[in-house]
């Protein structure tokens, strides 16, 4: 079943909330995308999460549903950053409003919330190449470089004590979580 009408725009990177009832995704023209959600049944119209006329991708949704994971890059200089954009409605003033996660002179993408939503686990290329990196959420604490000559699309396992990650020549590594501590 058609999700998306608009055949003027790109439409992108869906990503389900935690109990299935809405989907998150990169809605755009040309060089910004947006956050837009939608009942998953396709029914009523979409809510503008994040507008901002910048290069927005989702990347994940935490497993409480609070929290959407987004790759964010404000000029076409610049470079990729890990955001976080708070959506539950509990959530109010300054702590609701999206901020930065991971942001250096690096690319930092693929942002992936642990299934206990206490983990980042993202890519960064601040070694020269893209490495994964964790860092506890919301902070504070600092970060492990947890592959040794490549990775990147960082995935938990659904019980957290794992986290998969692919390397540059195409194979699936494992990280084990008492690795992580």
């Amino acid at each position: 079943t058609r999700f998306s009408f608009d055949a003027e725009a790109d439409e992108w990177l869906p990503t389900w909330s935690p109990d299935g009832s809405r989907i998150a995704y990169s809605w755009g023209r040309e060089s910004f995308l947006d956050i837009y959600l939608k009942p998953s049944t396709g029914a009523g119209a979409e809510e503008p999460l994040l507008v901002s006329n910048f290069f927005n991708r989702v990347t994940d949704w935490s497993a409480d549903g609070r929290y959407i994971m987004f790759r964010h890059r404000d000029s076409a200089q610049s470079q990729d950053d890990a955001w976080v954009s708070p959506i539950n409605t509990e959530i109010s003033g300054a702590t609701r409003q999206p901020r930065s996660f991971e942001s250096t002179r690096f690319d930092e993408d693929c942002g992936t919330f642990s299934p206990d939503s206490r983990w980042i686990a993202y890519s960064s290329d601040e070694s020269g190449t893209y490495e994964i990196y964790v860092k506890p959420f919301p902070g504070p604490g600092g970060k492990w470089q947890v592959s040794t000559r490549s990775g990147s699309y960082p995935t938990w396992r659904r019980d957290g004590r794992e986290l998969y990650f692919i390397t540059d020549n195409r194979m699936l590594f494992p990280v084990t979580a008492s690795a992580l501590s």
